[in-house]
């Protein structure tokens, strides 16, 4: 981590800027000093990262009363034209891991010999002579979102528990659904 202070700018800071200047007569001042070119040498450092950070004030137009010149002020786009150079270190830069872009697909789930599959608007139901089954996010969600309802107006906390919960049923709902599709499937393959 390396702090460097820029050079001080009369023209933008101090007596530089005052309260009576209107908006032309600022943007003239500031213009040039954005523009200006500041080096800040790095002494050969070795990184993969290389993050900037202006903590400094911007100067604003005048309102309120305010003091626009503080002495440390610098333009709002002091960091737009910002340039590193350097060096590519021996061997060449790692490249980031590439994730291609997902795709939409269809959910078509299968039911194991002798039984049935309906997928319906709320559920998918799997169906057989002596046994059915039904898989609904809508239980899960509305259990955590009713439970979140309650603990919001216990705590006064609104809404704060009902979303957590509610998120958290539609976690549970998938899981389970997964869970249960993965057991069938493990079934439907040892037959």
């Amino acid at each position: 981590m390396k702090d460097v202070e820029l050079p001080f700018d009369p023209r933008i800071a101090g007596e530089g800027l005052n309260q009576g200047m209107s908006i032309e007569e600022m943007d003239r001042l500031l213009r040039p000093a954005l523009h200006a070119t500041h080096v800040i040498e790095l002494g050969g450092i070795v990184t993969d990262v290389l993050r900037v950070e202006c903590d400094r004030e911007h100067p604003v137009w005048p309102s309120h009363g305010e003091c626009n010149g503080s002495p440390l002020a610098v333009p709002f786009a002091i960091l737009d034209t910002l340039a590193a150079y350097g060096e590519a270190s021996p061997g060449g830069m790692a490249m980031p891991e590439y994730f291609p872009p997902l795709q939409v697909g269809h959910v078509k789930p299968a039911a194991p010999q002798g039984m049935k599959v309906e997928v319906l608007p709320w559920m998918v139901l799997f169906s057989g002579r002596q046994f059915s089954i039904g898989f609904s996010l809508a239980g899960p969600v509305i259990l955590g979102a009713l439970a979140g309802y309650w603990l919001d107006g216990r705590f006064g906390t609104s809404p704060t528990w009902t979303m957590i919960l509610t998120i958290l049923g539609m976690g549970a709902g998938l899981a389970q659904m997964i869970r249960v599709v993965n057991k069938l499937n493990q079934l439907e393959d040892k037959r």
